[in-house]
């Protein structure tokens, strides 16, 4: 089980979360790290050091949605 991320059109590091962004926006869709509803989507960003190694930069705050199951044979990168 995961949370799935699809890139956000025109930034080539930005994705969100596809759960939090198909939640009503108008709706609290996310808790900040001190437990706090907020509004808005899980955005993560990846990171390219000196090095050219890549990492995941997350948020403070967590998902509401619930991770996905997902078929491995479906997966494209």
């Amino acid at each position: 089980m995961c949370y799935i991320f699809n890139r956000v059109f025109g930034k080539e590091n930005k994705y969100l979360c596809i759960g939090c962004r198909s939640a009503n926006i108008k709706e609290c869709t996310v808790l900040d790290e001190f437990g706090q509803k907020i509004k808005g989507v899980v955005y993560v960003y990846l990171c390219k050091d000196s090095d050219g190694k890549l990492s995941v930069k997350l948020p403070n705050h967590q998902h509401i949605c619930e991770p996905k199951n997902i078929n491995q044979k479906n997966i494209e990168i």
